[in-house]
């Protein structure tokens, strides 16, 4: 999932060949649920998640299309997932908790 959040820079687009990493930087990520539309934000600083927002962000790792999906909520995944019953094998989470193992 990391990998996945590495490659955003909020003041101007890159090319892909230089988004690979922002180690140096603080990037503010703008995100949707994907059941609700409603907005989820996540921060890297220097490589490191350390914001979410919600603090109840799941995640998809290969959801629909094969990219991650992010929910607001544990209950909002609950319900996308019943829409998508092929994906229950694929990991999920708490995004939250991911910041507790780094």
């Amino acid at each position: 999932m990391l990998d996945a959040l590495r490659g955003g820079k909020a003041s101007a687009a890159r090319s892909l060949s230089q988004s690979a990493f922002c180690g140096e930087e603080r990037v503010i990520l703008n995100d949707a649920c994907g059941w609700s539309d409603e907005p989820i934000t996540f921060v890297m600083d220097h490589g490191r998640l350390t914001e979410v927002t919600p603090d109840t962000t799941w995640y998809l790792l290969g959801g629909g299309c094969g990219v991650n999906n992010l929910f607001r909520s544990e209950a909002a995944f609950r319900a996308w997932l019943s829409d998508h019953p092929k994906f229950n094998s694929r990991q999920a989470g708490s995004l939250p908790d991911i910041l507790t193992q780094m």
